[in-house]
């Protein structure tokens, strides 16, 4: 004891090494989302976006298929979105769609987790989304 203070030191020892860390404090898909879409939405904050209207907001996801691809695409056309009919990519699969919505942070955010979700249901990784600042 010194000083008045009485120390213990426990050590905990994992079977695995990092399964705490990945299973109870490494952010979630819908988490890792969320951090994207806070950035995004500040950038437009500080361009003097006003958030009061909506706007075209594009969002890229990636596949493994064609057949992957198309199942997504008829998926989020039953949402309302469109479809963009880019260059073909010979690196990647992808899929460009859009539409018309808000973007202020709680907006983009049910958004982007229904896509988070459509896309893993279609073997599909979620790459962002990009729009224009409206004052």
């Amino acid at each position: 004891m010194e000083h008045g203070y009485e120390t213990e030191v426990l050590h905990l020892e994992e079977e695995n090494p990092w399964d705490f860390y990945f299973e109870y404090l490494y952010p979630n898909k819908y988490q890792i989302q969320h951090m994207g879409n806070r950035r995004s939405v500040e950038q437009l904050r500080e361009s003097g976006d006003t958030f009061e209207d909506v706007r075209k907001v594009d969002h890229w996801v990636y596949f493994q298929s064609i057949e992957d691809k198309e199942n997504f695409d008829a998926k989020v056309k039953l949402l309302g979105f469109e479809i963009e009919l880019d260059a073909p990519n010979d690196d990647k699969i992808y899929s460009h769609i859009y539409r018309s919505d808000y973007v202020d942070f709680h907006s983009i955010n049910e958004v982007t987790d229904i896509l988070v979700d459509i896309a893993g249901e279609c073997n599909g990784e979620n790459d962002g989304w990009g729009t224009t600042v409206v004052k």
